[in-house]
């Protein structure tokens, strides 16, 4: 028997934790206009060792989404824009207003096999 985890797990979980974006489909639909989505924040901290003994850390900035929501996945490529307060506070205290608006690349699509996807984002700097 075939557990639906999409409907079971990531549906409430997206009703209870998502926040909203706009996603600027460049690659999946060039051409198409911006369109309103939902998401789950998640940030992943990353120390690497370097030759002098010191640790140069990194973080990653990763949004969920729930595939079923799309008509076509975004991919990479595209481009998701967020108010600064609705991701992470981790990420974005400090030197960004919390009403600034800020413009993400998906820089991977990692789909989980249970009607996810873990986008990977770099911030776009103008």
């Amino acid at each position: 028997m075939a557990i639906d985890f999409s409907s079971l797990v990531l549906a409430p979980n997206m009703d209870a934790f998502a926040r909203p974006v706009t996603i600027t489909p460049l690659k999946s639909q060039p051409n198409a206009a911006p369109y309103d989505a939902r998401g789950i924040w998640t940030m992943t901290s990353v120390g690497i060792a370097t030759e002098d003994s010191g640790i140069l850390s990194s973080t990653t900035l990763h949004f969920g989404i729930r595939l079923s929501e799309f008509a076509i996945a975004p991919k990479q490529g595209d481009w998701i824009t967020s108010k600064a307060s609705q991701i992470p506070l981790a990420y974005w205290q400090g030197d960004i207003d919390p009403n600034s608006i800020i413009d993400f690349i998906i820089d991977n699509f990692s789909p989980d096999g249970q009607g996810g996807s873990q986008l990977t984002l770099k911030r776009v700097t103008q």
